[in-house]
């Protein structure tokens, strides 16, 4: 049976045919999808990358169809088996792909600095241009802020406990989302470049500064007090 004619019956008996074949796993997600209109809920499948768990165990746990996979879309990166979620080409891979694939790499990866904020950055290129987020924009977007609030915390829950004491990582972490700015160490709601860098995104990041920083001339001047 061809890919396209497994494509055009999609469904989860499909995969019983192709779910050890190697060949078939990688054709899968290099494919580029179906070309016509009505069969789009199944290119976004593919693109997605979720077909992987539907893959043998065997298949999640060779190299070249899990790059395949996450090559295409780094959220299937949770489908892959362990070894290859504490592989660094993976799951940079990935991240490179999608930077909310970090929250399904191994412990050890979470804490790696470099992959952090790669993937932070992946996040905040996705999300551009981001008017709800201005400072000068006081027509506040509240269903999109609340949306880059969710992602920002979601994201950062998965971090190694360094990581999140990390002022570089604080630095990216309030560029994706103020108010993160929240859940940050007190050393860092100290730390007037991450204060700053808050306050660029919302004025509102002012509720979670330090005392000490709310008398610095700079920051009452930033926000026009």
């Amino acid at each position: 049976m061809t890919f396209a004619r497994y494509l055009s019956n999609y469904s989860l008996p499909y995969f019983k045919d192709i779910r050890d074949d190697k060949h078939a796993a990688i054709d899968f997600f290099l494919s580029p999808g179906p070309a016509h209109e009505e069969d789009t809920s199944d290119r976004e499948f593919i693109k997605g990358g979720y077909g992987l768990r539907h893959f043998s165990s065997f298949l999640r746990d060779d190299n070249d169809v899990v790059m395949a996979a996450v090559k295409n879309n780094g959220k299937a990166l949770k489908y892959a088996s362990d070894r290859l979620k504490d592989d660094y080409k993976v799951v940079r891979a990935a991240i490179t792909s999608n930077g909310y694939a970090i929250i399904h790499a191994s412990e050890r990866l979470r804490g790696d600095k470099e992959l952090v904020l790669m993937a932070i950055g992946s996040i905040i290129q996705s999300r551009r241009p981001r008017p709800e987020m201005s400072l000068v924009n006081h027509r506040y977007d509240f269903s999109a802020a609340q949306e880059a609030v969710r992602e920002a915390f979601w994201v950062f829950d998965y971090l190694s406990d360094e990581l999140k004491s990390d002022k570089d990582v604080a630095l990216a972490g309030v560029e994706l989302c103020w108010a993160y700015l929240a859940n940050l160490p007190d050393n860092m709601k100290d730390d007037k470049d991450v204060a700053l860098k808050a306050l660029e995104q919302n004025r509102e990041a002012w509720c979670f500064i330090s005392e000490r920083l709310k008398k610095d001339e700079d920051i009452r001047a930033m926000i026009g007090l």
